[in-house]
């Protein structure tokens, strides 16, 4: 994801500041105030959204580590189970330690799943949040630009417009910051989705898998044939 964009208003401060100096009119002196303050919002939503956007990067990233992980158990313990079954159809002893291995392994994977379940949910959480944001530092500087056009137009009009672009901007600012982000309607049952989507950043991965069930089940057939 791209890095956030540096906020081009420092020099439009200094103009209104320098402006508002030599005025004799008040109410420019209040248009400094509030562009002072609009351009320290702005600062503020620009680092959250970038913070929320880096958080939902790395989340993302140990979530598909930990699908990576499940697979790899799930492939185990899978090798595991056919061993097992291949033997009793045989009618073959079974090795003492195979089902609690199968049972230790589907353990953790209910736990890895869990775990990276909530790694999603907490990356697509702090995406939501960067969403909002990011509209709130557009407006922040768009309110600065009107109070610099209220200034140079001596037009007292253009800074309430400012205000009102500020308010919208606030709102964002501080619902992206206190929103109770709500899964979509499913539960656990959207972990399939994301295993997918995993998947999707390893390609091969699953032929991969498939492959080294098949070569383990044969290489199980031919010890147990030969025993």
């Amino acid at each position: 994801m791209p890095e956030e964009m540096e906020i081009p208003i420092e020099q439009v401060h200094e103009h209104i500041h320098h402006a508002a100096h030599h005025s004799e009119e008040q109410w420019v002196g209040m248009v400094a105030l509030s562009t002072a303050i609009l351009a320290g919002l702005a600062a503020i939503a620009s680092l959250l959204s970038g913070l929320n956007a880096n958080t939902s990067i790395r989340e993302t990233v140990k979530a598909s580590d930990q699908w990576s992980y499940y697979q790899a158990k799930n492939v185990k313990a899978t090798i595991l189970q056919m061993k097992i079954d291949m033997l009793t159809s045989l009618d073959r002893p079974v090795p003492k330690g195979d089902q609690a291995e199968v049972d230790k392994e589907k353990k953790k994977m209910a736990k890895i799943q869990d775990d990276a379940n909530e790694l999603g949910r907490s990356a697509d959480e702090r995406f939501e949040r960067h969403e909002t944001l990011a509209p709130s530092v557009t407006w922040f500087q768009v309110a600065v630009a009107v109070s610099a056009i209220a200034v140079l137009t001596k037009r007292r009009w253009f800074w309430y417009l400012s205000l009102v672009f500020g308010a919208i901007a606030l709102g964002y600012l501080i619902w992206g910051e206190t929103f109770v982000y709500r899964e979509v309607e499913g539960g656990k049952e959207e972990a399939k989705p994301k295993a997918k989507a995993s998947a999707q950043l390893f390609p091969g991965g699953n032929s991969a898998n498939a492959a080294s069930i098949k070569l383990a089940v044969e290489g199980c057939r031919f010890d147990c044939l030969r025993s």
